[in-house]
């Protein structure tokens, strides 16, 4: 076993492992957008299951977006990230675009050799419209891409009221003040990065188990119409994390991964500062108290601070729950 493949497995044993995603952001040199710079690490890992995330960042800044996966993809193994801005683009992703991440700048109106086109993302499949003219006659030609990837935009997909596996992000401006830290990446660390996501990408083709709770996070979720059409990109967050974790609670490789407590509440604390149609989302203090079944105490970290939380049903009364920082 090679010395990159062995700090991988350490890096995703340890409990707290975004504290490595912070960690590597910061060596990239990053600026100001560590956070969304997170979310977008978790999104890219989602490429590997079978209905991956999809992400529009509202961007403040011109060319934040691109800015963002660049760094990014330092943690990732090579071209895991595709566009299709050109023909070029278009062509080279089409090869191979299984399990990649895929990145729309615009949804219409560049350029290609034919003119102006259009893109389209339903369900597993990206579609190119492009005009075509026959006889006189312009008709739209389309292209179709069928593959599990996932999708990061800076701009919502017009025209589409199916959003139910896309997150939202309205980004801040950069400050002015903030500066990059540390130093780049070495080779090591990055080969140690690829790792990582190879590890993942093996692990991802194991099953999925929810816990027989989860209809309460859904019922939960489905009496207010505004969090109900998020369940599914929640459920597919929830599953990334669980992926994530498992190296954690699991060493040897699991007949079944199965999503806990923690993975939930770490995931919350993820959407909930970053995204905006998550603030009407049930909180973990919220479900702790609908279901009896879970531990009396639950410990995870959240993700985007490193802080510990512990989450502790009061006893004698299931219908009380707190949130501690520990």
């Amino acid at each position: 076993m090679t010395s990159a493949r062995k700090n991988a497995i350490a890096m995703l044993e340890s409990h707290d492992f975004f504290s490595h995603v912070r960690g590597g952001l910061r060596r990239t040199g990053i600026i100001g957008e560590q956070a969304t710079a997170v979310l977008v690490f978790v999104v890219a890992v989602s490429r590997f299951l079978r209905n991956p995330l999809r992400l529009c960042i509202k961007e403040k800044t011109v060319g934040a977006v691109p800015y963002i996966l660049k760094k990014v993809s330092m943690l990732l193994e090579r071209n895991a990230i595709g566009t299709t801005i050109s023909d070029r683009g278009w062509s080279a992703f089409a090869r191979n675009p299984s399990h990649k991440v895929v990145f729309i700048p615009e949804w219409s109106d560049w350029v290609g050799t034919a003119g102006g086109a259009r893109l389209e993302v339903v369900e597993n499949s990206l579609t190119r419209w492009m005009p075509d003219k026959a006889d006189g006659i312009i008709l739209d030609k389309s292209e179709q891409i069928e593959a599990p990837f996932s999708c990061i935009s800076a701009r919502h997909q017009p025209d589409v009221t199916n959003r139910s596996r896309w997150l939202t992000i309205y980004q801040r401006r950069i400050p002015w003040t903030a500066v990059s830290q540390g130093g780049p990446l070495t080779s090591e660390e990055s080969e140690s990065w690829h790792q990582v996501q190879q590890l993942l990408h093996l692990r991802a083709d194991i099953p999925f188990c929810l816990p027989d709770w989860t209809d309460v996070i859904i019922e939960t979720a489905a009496n207010d119409p505004r969090s109900s059409v998020n369940i599914p990109a929640f459920l597919q967050t929830w599953k990334t994390m669980c992926l994530i974790r498992s190296f954690y609670r699991q060493k040897r490789e699991p007949m079944r991964l199965r999503p806990d407590f923690a993975d939930f509440a770490e995931t919350a604390f993820l959407l909930k500062k970053l995204c905006w149609e998550w603030r009407r989302f049930p909180s973990p203090t919220r479900l702790l108290s609908k279901i009896p079944e879970l531990a009396q105490r639950t410990y995870c970290i959240n993700p985007l601070t490193g802080k510990g939380v512990r989450y502790e049903r009061s006893k004698g009364n299931h219908n009380r729950s707190c949130g501690k920082l520990v």
